[in-house]
């Protein structure tokens, strides 16, 4: 295992989707997942990921938030959002963090988008 991605989502069919295909996509890294922005925290407490996935819409914190939490924490790793709401001031503020946008639709299509992306952001 070379490099190792933590999918953040609300939902776990989501979850359990992209993590099935990103296996796929990326079958040397180590692929993880979590329910939202609390449990990921708690997690990096104890772990060091390269690329962390992250949805938008996310209960009791969305996935900029918890971006912006990351980033305050100075946590090293890369960050996507992986979400369907792609709104200008979302899109914004995204870059403001660092953090590249990928269009979710629920497709294999678009978790191949993801998988580039989180490539991608390595070699950035």
């Amino acid at each position: 295992m070379t490099h190792s991605v933590l999918v953040v989502d609300d939902s776990r069919a989501a979850r359990m989707m992209i993590c099935g295909w990103l296996k796929q996509e990326l079958p040397d890294w180590g692929i993880y997942d979590c329910g939202g922005g609390d449990e990921a925290l708690a997690l990096l407490e104890g772990a060091v990921f390269d690329v962390i996935s992250i949805d938008f819409n996310m209960p009791t914190m969305d996935g900029l938030t918890l971006a912006e939490k990351l980033r305050e924490a100075r946590c090293t790793s890369k960050l996507v959002m992986y979400t369907a709401n792609i709104q200008e001031s979302i899109r914004q503020r995204a870059e403001w963090l660092d953090v590249r946008l990928v269009r979710k639709m629920g497709t294999r299509d678009s978790v191949v988008a993801l998988a580039e992306a989180i490539r991608a952001s390595l070699a950035s």
